[in-house]
């Protein structure tokens, strides 16, 4: 009882027994006896909250500060905490080997000198205690599931003991100079953006990472100010509050409330009860805390602006919404066009060229809204299919809005004005939302998405400005520079333009058509299923198993080579499709996706080099033929019929180590060029990057219409050319062998040319070898290209040249 008494004074005993007591022995291994280190694991603790605040607002507290215990304390036991006394002793940080000598397990250290790394793993070392062999640390899975989710049980390094052992067997004399050197405390830099600075910045990772030309920074060695600065709590002056787009729940009267909803966020409901929001009128105001900082509801009539709250809402009385811009997808509020409100009754709708259209509903369209209502209710409040809020109790369904998402912004190259551009009306980025969750105001308007009128030709296009040509003829696709504004546009296209500029363009030679001559040369000569079977003496059906999938038990392990993949995904330059969906031209099935999932069958031709490693497998495991020819037409296979467990493990080796193991599947209505094909290209380019360095000429036009010329708005979030919330555009379809130039896509330069190597359907994409190297280029189709000169972009981003066509979404910015 004496024991008991002291753990109740102590606050260790609780309501249910002794469970601190249990949790302070295994985990500490103490008794309510042993008040003092009860008190220091809480002083430590609390030290550490202070050590993390002060560090983030106040900078580093203490250098040589570390919290000694695997665990904390129960968070009930940290009361009377004015009777700690916190205080830490600055010190100074550790050289980078002590700190990695500090903090590295044995099987690091060779990223140590060999004096160091001898301190971790000769059993002499004084410091040996520090890192235990591997198959000796314990971890404590601590309730969690999984290994990495566990406490792992290793000694704290002991500061003292390290430094000793350092002065005493690794003093600075055993090290090399390039070991001093990075043993040694640096400098802080301050790079900043500078327009007018025209060096190379040389690469750290040469072969991996291009240097970067002309790079627009400048660097410094950086001094912190001398005095002593603590942080303030506030917002700087001029800081815009509540921050534009801010995301809140109290934008519309809500209240919260504990209920058994069985709440479905990963896969599986809740089983007790969950936190819900409840949106409802009638609540009073719920700001959050402080109150003086909360957002301001946007008041219409007094009251929030959700729309659809009250018992008399009706598609009839929300109409005045329809072809207004309001805000949805609450509370994460972003901009919508309305087309539709619709109730129980009826739905009328709005569009620019019919206006406004009211269709009452039939049977079987009551039946269908009112199960659309619930379902959109259910899934609000429980969860499911995909949708981001959930845990909110919105109530009764009683209008429903349809409406645009707001997916980007459009400049007028003709007059510089700045308008919103919302989602196509009947594409999938239509959305319906409750009509008590569609506000027709924003507290916090996001200003980025704010629309422009017209501006000058300066404002719009400064000298200096980089552009690209966009008017056929010799200077299509060239890079230029504004130079001026002499005088008003003088080459104008259709319709009138106020704004133009004098800019020098960068003219290149012209280019022959060098990506359609290697298409021509360099391809596979594919050949029937019938032939490509009777070349391995296999059967038609042997064939297509063996480069599809076979599976085998236990494990349902595919050992298949697939070069294919259920009909729709395929590795390029092995196998292609013959289905005619699939041979069809990119593009030129309109809507892409019902293109590829209508493509579930058809033949499929085989190039020699799907022909080589299929030999090379069955060669490497005759087994794997030979039960294929024993037994052609099963679905599933048993690892005994290959030799056991044994021989399947050579034969997944085997598989993870052939040329394809690393090839991406791709769609079959993508046409991608061979291996030698891209290499050609990349080649080719070289020579064509050459040469536009040698004879480019520099030539001076003034007054172009700046619907000719492209730039890089840094204003928009958005282009319009990747507004149209689809495929199409007002271009012709990518081919092979395009000659392009980059336009829009933030990751290559303005103005670079290359040539389109692969063309995706399926998402409006291309793959692209460019004439030059690039930071964020990448290599392409394991390796066909060098790193740093391909690239995975949206066709909108780039304009055609070499062959007639008006870009994409050309004027846009």
């Amino acid at each position: 009882m004496a024991v008991e008494a002291q753990m109740a004074a102590i606050g260790v005993l609780s309501a249910d027994g002794d469970f601190k007591g249990r949790y302070y022995s295994e985990k500490f291994g103490i008794s309510a006896a042993d008040t003092e280190v009860h008190r220091r694991i809480r002083l430590s603790y609390l030290e550490g909250l202070q050590w993390v605040m002060l560090y983030y607002y106040r900078g580093v507290a203490s250098w040589g500060w570390f919290y000694p215990f695997h665990y904390a304390p129960m968070i009930s036991d940290l009361v009377d905490l004015e009777t700690y006394d916190v205080r830490f002793v600055l010190g100074a940080p550790f050289r980078p080997f002590q700190q990695l000598l500090g903090c590295l397990p044995a099987a690091s250290s060779n990223f140590l000198p060999l004096p160091y790394r001898q301190l971790m793993t000769k059993a002499t070392s004084p410091i040996a205690r520090f890192y235990p062999n591997v198959d000796e640390i314990k971890i404590d899975p601590n309730g969690s599931r999984t290994p990495w989710g566990g406490v792992t049980l290793i000694p704290f390094i002991e500061e003292r003991a390290m430094m000793d052992a350092i002065a005493a067997l690794c003093p600075d004399s055993t090290l090399t100079p390039e070991e001093l050197h990075r043993n040694a405390n640096g400098n802080e830099y301050l790079i900043e953006y500078d327009p007018t600075a025209t060096d190379s910045a040389a690469s750290t990772m040469p072969g991996v990472m291009p240097d970067i030309r002309l790079c627009n920074t400048r660097e410094s060695i950086y001094h912190m100010p001398e005095g002593e600065f603590t942080f303030v709590p506030e917002p700087l002056p001029g800081c815009k509050f509540p921050a534009p787009g801010f995301s809140t729940l109290h934008s519309l009267p809500v209240a919260a409330k504990l209920a058994a909803v069985k709440l479905n966020t990963f896969g599986s409901a809740s089983r007790k009860q969950t936190l819900v929001i409840k949106v409802a009128d009638g609540l009073g105001h719920t700001p959050p805390v402080p109150p003086v900082k909360s957002l301001p509801y946007h008041n219409v009539d007094g009251h929030s602006a959700g729309v659809g709250m009250g018992p008399d809402a009706s598609a009839e009385a929300a109409q005045w919404l329809l072809g207004k811009q309001a805000y949805g997808m609450w509370p994460h509020l972003a901009q919508i066009l309305v087309v539709a409100v619709s109730d129980g009754s009826r739905e009328i709708s709005w569009s620019p060229e019919g206006g406004i259209v009211d269709k009452p509903h039939d049977d079987e369209a009551m039946y269908q809204w009112s199960m659309h209502a619930n379902d959109i209710a259910s899934v609000l409040l429980h969860g499911g299919r995909g949708m981001g809020v959930v845990g909110v109790d919105a109530g009764p369904m009683r209008v429903l809005v349809r409406a645009l998402p707001l997916v980007g912004m459009h400049r007028d190259a003709s007059t510089g004005a700045v308008s919103r551009v919302f989602a196509t009306p009947g594409s999938k980025a239509e959305v319906i939302l409750p009509g008590q969750l569609v506000m027709v105001g924003s507290p916090a308007p996001d200003e980025r998405f704010a629309e422009r009128g017209a501006v000058s030709a300066d404002e719009y296009l400064p000298v200096g400005t980089p552009v690209v040509v966009l008017a056929e003829g010799p200077a299509k696709g060239c890079l230029a520079k504004v130079v001026g504004h002499s005088v008003m546009p003088v080459q104008p296209v259709e319709g009138e333009s106020k704004l133009g500029a004098d800019v020098e363009i960068l003219v290149v030679p012209p280019e022959p058509p060098v990506g359609r001559s290697i298409l021509r040369a360099v391809k596979d000569d594919f050949m029937s299923a019938a032939v490509a079977a009777k070349k391995l003496r296999v059967s038609s059906a042997i064939l297509g198993k063996t480069t599809g999938s076979i599976f085998v038990q236990p494990g349902s392990y595919d050992i298949g080579l697939n070069l294919k993949v259920r009909g729709s995904l395929y590795i390029a330059s092995y196998v292609r499709s013959v289905a005619p969906d699939a041979m069809r031209p990119a593009w030129s099935t309109g809507d892409s996706v019902s293109q590829i999932a209508s493509v579930s069958g058809g033949s499929w031709e085989y190039a020699p080099r799907a022909l080589h490693l299929i030999k090379a497998y069955f060669t490497k495991f005759p087994r794997v033929l030979a039960l294929l020819k024993r037994k052609p037409n099963e679905r599933t296979y048993s690892a005994r019929d290959l030799g056991g467990e044994e021989e399947l493990k050579k034969i997944k080796l085997w598989l993870n180590q052939i040329e394809t193991a690393n090839t991406p599947l791709v769609p079959v209505s993508s046409h991608i060029m061979t291996p030698e094909a891209i290499a050609a290209t990349q080649a080719a380019g070289d020579v064509l990057a050459a040469k536009a360095r040698a004879s480019g000429v520099r030539k001076l036009v003034r007054g172009l219409d700046a619907r000719l010329l492209f730039k890089r708005d840094g204003d928009l979030w958005a282009s319009a050319a990747e507004a149209g919330a689809g495929q199409g555009g007002t271009g012709p379809p990518p081919m092979l062998g395009d000659r392009c130039v980059n336009l829009s896509h933030p990751s290559v330069p303005l103005g670079l040319r290359g040539t389109v190597v692969a063309t995706h359907a399926n998402s409006g994409c291309v793959d692209v070898v460019y004439d030059e190297e690039f930071v964020g280029g990448r290599s392409l189709y394991s390796g066909s290209c060098a790193n740093g000169r391909g690239l995975l972009q949206p066709w909108a981003t780039l304009l055609l040249i070499g062959r007639k066509g008006t870009p994409r979404g050309v004027p846009a910015g």
